[in-house]
C-alpha cells in the first residue's frame, strides 16, 4: 500500500513505474515463447515447447496483471479520486438560462 508521500510524487514519475510495470508484463509473456522456440529448433521438438511457453507466459503475465490491478485499486489516491468524482456528480445543478427571466 502506497504511503502518503507516494502520493505527491510528480505525474512522469507515476508514468514510468506504469510504464515498467507494462514493459514487464510484455517481456512475461513473450519471453518463454521465445525460449520454446529456441529450444524446438534445438531439440527439434517443434511446436510442443513453443506452445508450452505461451501457455506458462500466460498465465504468469496474467497472474501478474491481476495482483497489479488489485494493488492500484487500493491506492488512496485512486479512492481520493473516486470519492470527488461521485462528489462531483451529486453538486452539480441544472443550469438555468437567466436571459429568460
Amino acid at each position: 500500500m502506497p504511503t502518503p508521500r507516494q502520493n505527491q510524487r510528480p505525474p512522469l514519475v507515476v508514468a514510468m513505474e506504469w510504464v515498467t510495470q507494462l514493459t514487464t508484463i510484455s517481456l512475461e509473456m513473450s519471453l518463454p515463447a521465445a525460449g520454446g522456440y529456441w529450444l524446438d529448433t534445438k531439440w527439434g521438438t517443434s511446436p510442443w515447447l513453443v506452445i508450452v511457453g505461451a501457455v506458462l507466459g500466460f498465465y504468469v503475465a496474467m497472474k501478474h496483471l491481476m495482483a497489479l490491478t488489485k494493488t492500484s485499486s487500493q491506492t488512496p489516491g485512486l479512492k481520493r479520486f473516486e470519492q470527488t468524482t461521485q462528489r462531483d456528480k451529486t453538486t452539480q445543478q441544472p443550469k438555468t438560462n437567466d436571459r429568460n427571466e
